[in-house]
């Protein structure tokens, strides 16, 4: 019993509240987000993320959507804060989800010690804040870290929609809980949802459909033994629970024989759906796994009373296997890279699989028997990177040079799980829905409250931590952000004199391009190294890096008001642009063939051209521009549209299956997707079509579980491991996120922002991304941008006036993004409008603000005015130009309304014989008038 209450980990007892009468009040409200894809599916899977204390009981919560109508739900999967800090028991109190690398090196169980005390001294509101949750965490291990809940809830395609949900003291359910035990089988059991029926368990499993069998479980060849019964001997202990409601959870604990004789251990979990569809999590541990490396793992072998037919394979459209079992029988199935749909793995190393020929998630059938197999090796470079700290390389150290760590396979807790989806029918479209209704969920977070301003400043921290002694690639000139952040603007402007002129870059790319199709290369092709060891390439060799990087450029040295050869830089972007769509294109342009060429392309080395375009159409607003760039995102939106998962393909214009890239799709946002919004061209690709695109990007993030349930960092175990050499840094995608609609989307980003702010305890020259505990975000230039709202026309000190109705004031609003940059703003009369050329009113805020701007407001009523001021500055004014009809008052009065609403006098402003009044100013409201 010990082992199935660790194993179900607390998910309890499913009946509906609403149906048991249940009445308190709540003690808590909570705004729920939720995101689809091009989905039409009846289910929504939240993952919500509690602070200590907040949620005592899963199941003492209820749903409401925006008309106040109840919502279904089934606690699916959750974690305690205990287990979270300390580890299930299981597994040895390994793997603790709190910790920011997979693992249980001292690297990944120390980091986040480390990263709160640097915090602490560094960064001292920050670190109160982490440290508070620390505390708060310890002292509730036992309300609810995460959860998984199932909502009985369509959502229509692509659509963003807020639900509510209300955190009650006790349980809202009364549980429908049924278990089972024992040493010997005596009577099997069955188990039904609808029409779905899981019968012969716990060894002979079988799954049958409207009262007809299907198929079968009939062994398993993993972990180096093999057996003919579905995870449980009938001579060994087991334990059967059953929890059910709106869907039935199943879980199994159980024993076969193992290698060398000894115990395997088995934990299966089913989640059963009545539209006849059903998710499994199967995981097995060994009492003897000396010497053991690892292999092909089928985890589970199924038969049929008939041959399997396989009718596809996965692709785009449907990617799921569909096999028919016999006549009246199909079965749909995906197999997942690692268990996605489930709470509290993300650190458990075992559970991802590796990308690769002959190690992709794959149904072997022959006969009557199908085997859905899996790989996992120990001394696979890309798993061996996750099971072990890996050391952050200096720029340019090859990544084949950095060694992992050789890890053993620990007996006993050490738990290789994998999970799939299943849809069962009587005809192929039921089976294949069914699997549909549970692949295509929509899915939610719990939305948390995040101050823009904060947010941006935290980045800005990790901005000013960006190596400023690297060699000089095109990237790194965006460095000079880092060194204007930190007030250096000489050193800026010395790195900028010294590095490359890239005006000049664009000719040497044009020169490149020429001579790669002068040697039979095609203009738009990637690179390669001829035998005489030159590196030659097109388009989408290094040339695509720089058609993104040099409008960003522009932008962020305009935006510093940066000393460099501007004009040049200008002529360069419509230079290079004008050369690329002519050789790739033709002249005149030809936009079906522009379209046709870069689609035999990766659409990862093809949207650097949007920004490019964009660019050029800065310089020169031509239709031609804005068609080549707006061309390229529908390509890519259509084939969103056509995917239940929700990303695009990052390889080809016309994938199979092609998988979520760990790499590539993130930078895709960076390198050119994200250039529609910063530089504010929504309406070239429809802001409905933008906006939907974002929620489908979000919704598979949230979907296949890409941010630990902790939301501290990314889960580099949900996202199989990049078989490419490269690092998993799904955090770089956030920069879309927060550009898109901040407010909506800010639930996710919070604790991944602090984190990786906080990641910079040891800023030396080693590079925090990979899988590591220390990688921190990857500040390209959408989350760049975004943190220091760099806009086209932008500059780092800006403001504008807006007048009140009438002739009654005005409202400043004003920017500052340099630290220690304390600019005065002075307003002519004419600019706050009243008949004066000269400076009527001064201020100068004290501080930064980088997104919401600092304000001050001037309203006059009659003989007097109220001044409202956001935060702290020097304020001063011509009150004589404000005020005419004082001409015979003696002197001005100011006074300051304090907290209970009364106005006091402002001790000792400076008042000048000239009519000029100047104090320092809380932030505040003040009224002024003569007497």
């Amino acid at each position: 019993m010990k082992l199935i209450s660790l194993f179900c980990l607390i998910s309890a007892f499913a009946m509906l509240a609403v149906a048991q009468g249940v009445e308190s009040e709540a003690v808590r409200q909570m705004e729920v987000h939720v995101a689809q894809a091009n989905n039409k599916s009846p289910y929504v899977f939240v993952r919500a993320k509690f602070e200590p204390g907040e949620v005592s009981d899963p199941w003492a919560v209820r749903f409401f959507d925006s008309a106040g109508a109840e919502i279904p739900y089934f606690v699916w999967d959750s974690v305690s804060w205990r287990i979270a800090r300390e580890g299930r028991e299981d597994w040895g109190k390994r793997f603790a989800l709190i910790n920011h690398a997979p693992g249980d090196a001292p690297e990944a169980l120390n980091a986040r010690t480390q990263k709160l005390e640097w915090a602490k001294t560094s960064l001292p509101a920050l670190g109160a804040k982490l440290e508070a949750a620390d505390q708060a965490a310890a002292a509730n291990p036992d309300s609810m870290c995460a959860v998984m809940y199932l909502l009985r809830r369509g959502v229509s395609p692509f659509a963003k929609e807020k639900l509510t949900m209300r955190v009650f003291k006790s349980r809202q359910v009364q549980p429908e809980h049924q278990e089972w035990n024992g040493k010997n089988i005596g009577q099997r059991v069955s188990v039904e949802q609808g029409d779905l029926v899981f019968g012969g368990l716990p060894d002979t499993l079988t799954v049958a459909w409207k009262g007809k069998e299907l198929f079968r479980y009939a062994g398993f060849s993993a972990g180096g033994a093999s057996g003919s019964s579905s995870h449980a001997d009938p001579l060994r202990a087991y334990t059967i629970e059953k929890l059910g409601g709106i869907i039935t959870k199943v879980c199994v604990t159980g024993q076969t024989d193992g290698r060398n004789g000894l115990p395997m251990n088995w934990q299966s979990t089913y989640w059963l759906f009545p539209e006849g569809g059903y998710v499994a999590l199967e995981g097995f541990s060994m009492d003897d796994s000396k010497g053991y490396r690892g292999g092909p793992q089928k985890i589970s072998i199924w038969q049929s009373p008939a041959d399997f037919k396989e009718l596809h394979k996965p692709d785009w459209d449907v990617p799921w296997w569909l096999h028919q079992a016999e006549p009246g029988g199909f079965v749909a199935s995906h197999l997942l890279y690692a268990p996605s749909l489930a709470i509290g793995y993300g650190n458990n190393p075992f559970t991802i699989n590796a990308e690769g020929n002959g190690k992709e998630p794959a149904v072997e059938s022959a006969g009557n028997q199908l085997a859905l197999t899996w790989n996992y090796q120990l001394n696979d470079p890309a798993i061996a990177r996750v099971q072990s700290p890996e050391p952050a390389p200096h720029r340019g150290v090859p990544p084949d040079s950095v060694k992992p760590t050789e890890v053993e396979w620990k007996p006993k807790i050490d738990w290789l799980y994998r999970q799939y989806l299943v849809g069962v029918g009587e005809a192929s479209g039921p089976a294949e829905s069914a699997l549909r209704d549970i692949l295509g969920a929509a899915a939610g977070w719990i939305d948390r409250p995040l101050d823009e301003e904060t947010t941006a400043a935290s980045i800005v921290e990790i901005i000013k931590k960006m190596n400023v002694d690297q060699p000089g690639t095109e990237f790194d000139q965006l460095i000079v952000s880092s060194l204007m952040e930190k007030g250096d603007a000489n050193g800026a402007k010395s790195y900028l004199a010294h590095a490359r002129d890239q005006s000049e870059k664009a000719d040497f790319y044009m020169a490149s391009m020429r001579d790669f199709v002068a040697r039979g290369g095609k203009p738009a092709g990637g690179s390669h190294v001829d035998p005489d060891g030159v590196r030659r390439e097109g388009f989408t060799g290094n040339p695509c890096y720089f058609s993104h990087l040099l409008p960003a450029y522009i932008r962020v040295f305009d935006f510093f008001e940066l000393p460099y050869r501007r004009e040049a830089y200008h002529a360069a972007v419509k230079r290079f642009a004008d050369f690329s769509m002519e050789s790739i294109a033709g002249k005149p342009f030809d936009l079906e063939k522009w379209n046709t060429t870069l689609g035999a392309e990766w659409p990862s080395r093809v949207v650097p051209a949007i920004p490019l375009m964009i660019g050029a159409y800065a310089e020169e607003p031509d239709k031609r521009y804005s068609d080549a760039a707006t061309i390229l995102f529908d390509d890519l939106m259509r084939l969103v549209e056509r995917n239940p998962h929700g990303y695009f393909p990052v390889w080809t214009f016309h994938p199979g299956a092609d998988r979520w890239d760990t790499v590539y799709n993130p930078v895709s946002y960076s390198r050119g997707l994200s250039s529609f919004w910063t530089e504010e061209k929504l309406d070239w690709i429809g802001r409905q079509h933008a906006t939907d695109f974002v929620a489908a990007q979000v919704r598979w993030m949230v979907f296949s579980g890409q941010f630990l349930d902790t939301l501290e960092t990314d889960n580099v175990c949900a996202i199989r491991a990049a078989n490419h050499h490269n690092h998993t840094n799904s955090r770089t995608q956030i920069g879309l996120y927060l550009l898109d609609d901040f407010n909506f989307y800010r639930g996710l980003v919070g604790g991944v922002i602090d984190w990786s702010t906080a990641a910079w305890q040891s800023p030396d020259s080693l590079f925090p991304a990979g899988t590591g505990p220390n990688r921190s975000l990857t500040i390209e230039t959408p989350i760049l941008r975004w943190a220091l709202d760099i806009h086209p026309g932008g500059k780092w000190h800006e403001y504008k006036v807006e007048k009140l109705p009438g002739q009654s004031g005005f409202k400043l609003l004003a920017w500052n993004r340099l630290p220690g940059s304390d600019k005065p703003i002075n307003l002519t009369g004419e600019e706050i409008g009243i008949a004066s050329p000269a400076n009527v009113f001064g201020i100068e805020f004290s501080g930064v603000s980088y997104r919401i701007p600092a304000q001050a407001e001037l309203a006059r009523d009659g003989a007097k005015a109220i001044i409202k001021i956001s935060k702290a500055a020097k304020v001063h004014l011509d009150y004589r130009a404000l005020f005419p009809s004082w001409a015979g008052k003696s002197k001005p009065v100011l006074r300051l309304r304090n907290s209970k609403g009364v106005f006091e006098s402002v001790s000792a402003p400076s008042i000048t014989g000239e009519g000029s009044l100047g104090w320092d100013a809380v932030a505040g409201e003040y009224e002024l008038h003569g007497e």
